[in-house]
């Protein structure tokens, strides 16, 4: 073989190499990027539904007091707050779908019903004088939705 035409092998032996080289780099940091992203969309959709989980425990504890010692005005302060949250869940929740899987965008997607529904529930019972009748209800959806928080947080970290 002459010196020119090991020359040319050799520098495109090199080039392949190099190329090759930058193509595994950058699937490596497309991957590191989506484990980001998704990494983001799950803490923030979490941290969301912490903090929401927190107002209806406020919540619960203003409306289940007894009759004389429960405060109206806290009470509306405390569901008027929280009247924003399903919506704000929903938004975060679709951040989940996005990033998927499906095992967790369907625990996201029935923690936010929960949400929803748990929001409905203590507006009717204040406002319907409901309290002996809806402890039972909202006490069961409180428990299912922390049982779905329990199940977010142990599915999440398989996804990143």
């Amino acid at each position: 073989m002459d010196q020119g035409l090991a020359a040319i092998m050799g520098a495109s032996m090199g080039a392949f190499a190099t190329g090759i080289g930058a193509y595994i780099s950058g699937l490596y940091a497309n991957k590191i990027e989506k484990k980001r992203a998704r990494r983001e969309v799950y803490r923030a959709f979490i941290a969301e539904l912490i903090a929401i989980r927190a107002q209806i425990t406020a919540l619960r504890g203003l409306i289940f007091t007894p009759l004389d010692g429960r405060d109206a005005d806290a009470i509306r302060a405390g569901l008027t707050e929280l009247a924003p949250a399903p919506s704000r869940l929903r938004l975060l929740e679709l951040g989940v779908r996005l990033e998927g899987p499906d095992s967790l965008s369907s625990l996201a997607e029935a923690a936010t019903d929960r949400v929803s529904w748990l929001e409905e529930r203590l507006n009717l019972t204040f406002e319907q004088n409901e309290f002996t009748n809806m402890r039972e209800t909202v006490t069961s959806d409180c428990d299912a939705l922390d049982r779905l928080m329990k199940d977010i947080g142990e599915e999440a970290p398989k996804h990143l």
